[in-house]
């Protein structure tokens, strides 16, 4: 084996290891801060994925069921503020039954929620201040 592809297998190895120090991190105050993958406590499995910074969520989060499939069950797209979020939950077979805006977890404004397997909608409920 070359020097070249020892070189190259290092790297990336140690790139790698590097990466994985980086989930599940807390800034010097204690707050969550980058990339956290959470897993359900029995089965060990995914359970969401999304990053922090220095404490609010921030972006997508993704959330799966406990299932060896990993199916998507509802994905949270956070404002900047991290407090206000778009939230979409989805059946198994990735059909959207519900969606709307999250103020501090609680449901706000607009939701509308779907015939199963549909797109059409079943009923739109109007939420203020949770």
């Amino acid at each position: 084996m070359n020097k070249f592809a020892l070189i190259f297998i290092f790297l990336f190895t140690f790139s790698f290891a590097n990466a994985q120090d980086k989930i599940n991190q807390t800034d010097e105050n204690g707050k969550k801060n980058g990339l956290w993958l959470g897993n359900y406590q029995e089965s060990k499995r995914p359970k969401f994925e999304g990053s922090f910074e220095h404490g609010l969520e921030t972006g997508t989060f993704n959330f799966f069921d406990d299932t060896k499939a990993k199916s998507l069950i509802a994905t949270r797209t956070f404002s900047e503020n991290g407090k206000e979020a778009y939230t979409i939950f989805y059946d198994q077979k990735k059909n959207i039954v519900s969606e709307g805006k999250t103020i501090n977890r609680f449901n706000e404004g607009e939701w509308k929620y779907y015939h199963e397997a549909s797109k059409d909608i079943k009923m739109i409920e109007k939420y203020i201040d949770g």
